[in-house]
Parts: C-alpha cells; structure tokens; sequence
C-alpha cells in the first residue's frame, strides 16, 4: 500500500468522524431541547390548564415530535453516506458507527435515544389530548 494511498484512507476517516461528531453534537442539542422544554412544562399539572393551553401544549408536543422524526430522518442519511466513493479509499458511514458503538448495547445508540424521545413525546401528547377531549 502507497503512502498517497494510505493518507487518503487517513483523511476520509477523519471526514467520517467529523461527520460523525457534528451529528452526534446536533442530538445533543435536539434531545437537550426537548427535554429541558418536557421538564419546564411538566411543572404545571395537566388539571390547571385551561382548553387553549392543552391545545397548545399538544401542538407543541407536535412539533418537538416532528423535531426528532427529522432529526432520525436526518441521521439515517447520514449513516447512509459514503465517503471518498470514487476512491480505493471508500468509506461507508455506517460501518464506521458500528464499529465505534460496538461495544453499546445498541448498535445506532443516537438512532434509539431520538425515538424514544419521540416516543416519550407521543406519550405525553396522549395525555394531553385525553385531557383535550375531556373538555371539549
């Protein structure tokens, strides 16, 4: 192997884990997001709200659910790319990320944070809309 050769495998890597911590600073930053807003509104119990400020809230739920439906969207993108395709050197995003989180006990830990998220997210804009529906 070349050292030409074995400096453009270098380089792609460092493109990879770069890419890599950009993404993984973007879920640090969405997922802080969504929970510090859960945190601020769970201090007002659901029974104090009034109609306009569930439907709100439930709209609000929506949209931070929206927000980690993108940012999954987003990252499996990113797990998809290839860098350096035309190259000896490819490199697939992905193998790189399983081979870094191989020894989580997710293979995508980022990918599995974000839906629960989501999922948390759902459930709260369900009990929302319960509450929603009791007053309507």
């Amino acid at each position: 192997m070349s050292a030409g050769h074995r400096r453009t495998e270098l380089e792609t890597m460092a493109r990879v884990l770069e890419r890599e911590i950009a993404s993984l600073n973007e879920a640090v930053t969405a997922v802080d997001g969504v929970l510090e807003w859960l945190e601020t509104v769970d201090k007002s119990p659901l029974s104090s709200l009034g109609f306009e400020a569930l439907r709100e809230r439930h709209e609000a739920l929506a949209v931070r659910r929206m927000c980690c439906q993108r940012f999954v969207k987003e990252r499996q993108e990113t797990l998809a790319r290839v860098s350096a395709q035309e190259t000896p050197a490819k490199t697939a995003h992905r193998e790189v990320v399983e081979y870094l989180y191989q020894e989580q006990r997710q293979t995508y830990p980022v990918l599995a944070a974000m839906v629960a998220l989501d999922r948390l997210c759902g459930t709260c804009q369900r009990v929302v809309r319960a509450h929603l529906v009791r007053r309507a």
